[in-house]
């Protein structure tokens, strides 16, 4: 996970836990988990960042852009950042954070 999808992480879990700490819970989780997926199985769509995908995660209302690089001789799966699905950023770019 980037720094930037690390931070927008943290930033998930502290507004939610705000109102419902069972909730925040439960979504931080099912970000870990399907960031686990990711490295698995490759699911999601053609992202608006430039090289990128996205994946959905419908039940919690947020999107996973994440990017394939190759490090070390090994192929990974980079999660550049989490965003709202409610939230709209222009093609090429990401959200301001």
């Amino acid at each position: 996970m980037s720094a930037r999808a690390s931070k927008a992480h943290a930033q998930i879990y502290r507004y939610i836990s705000e109102q419902d700490p069972a909730a925040a819970l439960r979504v931080g989780r099912r970000i870990v988990e399907a960031t686990a997926a990711l490295g698995r199985h490759l699911t999601g769509r053609p992202g608006r960042y430039r090289r990128s995908y996205e994946k959905s995660l419908p039940d919690i209302h947020y999107i996973l852009v994440y990017r394939l690089e190759r490090r070390s001789g090994e192929d990974i799966v980079l999660i550049v950042d989490i965003v709202h699905s409610r939230r709209d950023w222009p093609p090429g770019q990401l959200p301001p954070t």
